[in-house]
């Protein structure tokens, strides 16, 4: 009998001792964790305020770029990967006429004609008149074609709201999202190309280039104004 009193002391104790080991390891993750959360919540501070000083500095030739060009610093022994897009360098899609998206869709590749066909369906898809553009869809269209909604026939909210519209494929959407967005406010693209011209570090950077300008370079050369009227009954 006292042999088996001694054999639950030690089980009791060895309980004890397993429980306490657990919940200190448990305490250590939990410190762990705020300690890392912490030191990501300084490092991004420290990075937002660091890309600021960068917009701000006064030597253009070592001001940040705005064309989602990426820089990179180290803080606090990680290593900061920051890229900055100015919107006025997107097309916006609110905004933008149909010249100007269909220079987009023919500088990633697609025929004059299948430009066209996508630009009338975004068109139609914001516009507020119900009116149909040639290869253009109305709500009707989009009903024959399946669809359980129609064009929202005003702003698009997103751009990702864009693969709603009908055509546009999710490759083809790919291949154009990183060109567009629903923020600039502005019916025209602003290409950007950073001075680094120390003989000219005086001077602001000068306004010509993209992030991406083997693709869309080609826009404004393929923004064509089209001659017929885009409506029809």
């Amino acid at each position: 009998m006292p042999l088996a009193y001694v054999i639950w002391g030690i089980g009791l104790l060895s309980y004890i001792a397993v429980s306490l080991l657990w919940s200190g390891n448990v305490s250590y993750q939990l410190a762990r964790n705020v300690t890392e959360a912490a030191q990501l919540e300084a490092t991004v501070e420290a990075t937002i305020n660091r890309a600021v000083l960068g917009l701000l500095d006064g030597r253009y030739d070592r001001r940040w770029r705005v064309d989602g060009v990426a820089q990179e610093f180290s803080f606090g022994g990680a290593k900061v990967r920051v890229a900055i897009q100015d919107e006025l360098g997107r097309i916006d899609l609110n905004h933008a006429d149909g010249a100007l998206l269909a220079g987009l869709f023919q500088s990633v590749g697609l025929d004059s004609f299948s430009a066209s066909r996508r630009v009338d369906k975004i068109l139609d898809w914001r516009d507020s008149n119900g009116l149909k553009r040639l290869n253009g869809a109305t709500a009707q269209d989009y009903r024959a074609a399946g669809f359980a909604y129609g064009p929202r026939n005003g702003p698009f909210q997103s751009v990702d709201e864009l693969k709603l519209v009908m055509d546009m494929t999710p490759e083809l959407f790919r291949r154009v999202e990183p060109a567009l967005t629903v923020y600039s406010g502005s019916n025209r693209l602003v290409l950007f190309r950073h001075a680094r011209r120390r003989d000219r570090s005086d001077r602001p950077p000068a306004r010509a280039g993209f992030h991406h300008p083997g693709r869309y370079r080609q826009i404004s050369r393929h923004a064509v104004p089209r001659n017929s009227s885009p409506y029809h009954r």
